[in-house]
């Protein structure tokens, strides 16, 4: 079977809360949202300010499951518009680039019950 897929790894749709913030030079950008899908490498989120392509993130995703909450420094790879109505908002997808307190291992384990 032939395929266009690129990804690495396969990703999940599941909703957990993020809080980021922008760790590049001349940014206060922060925010929360809620993740559409992840995975081992990277999250789908949106936002209601768009990102730039490159810019770094500090990412603190709650988890419930019991595993404690996830932390990566991320960068955004992708950045698109959406318009509903008078509403815009912006998908981003961000691939992790950090892991902090084990949370690829914790993550690793909550997709692999999925």
């Amino acid at each position: 079977m032939i395929t266009n897929e690129r990804r690495a790894y396969k990703r999940v749709n599941l909703k957990f809360d993020v809080n980021y913030c922008s760790l590049s030079r001349g940014k206060t950008v922060s925010g929360n949202s809620s993740t559409r899908n992840i995975c081992r490498g990277g999250m789908y989120f949106e936002t209601l300010i768009p990102l730039e392509i490159g810019e770094l993130l500090d990412c603190r995703i709650a988890v419930s499951s019991g595993v404690g909450d996830f932390h990566f420094s991320s960068r955004v790879v992708r950045c698109e518009q959406f318009c509903s109505g008078m509403t815009h908002t912006f998908g981003v997808a961000a691939e992790f680039v950090e892991s902090f307190d084990s949370s690829d291992v914790k993550l690793s384990q909550v997709l692999s019950l999925k």
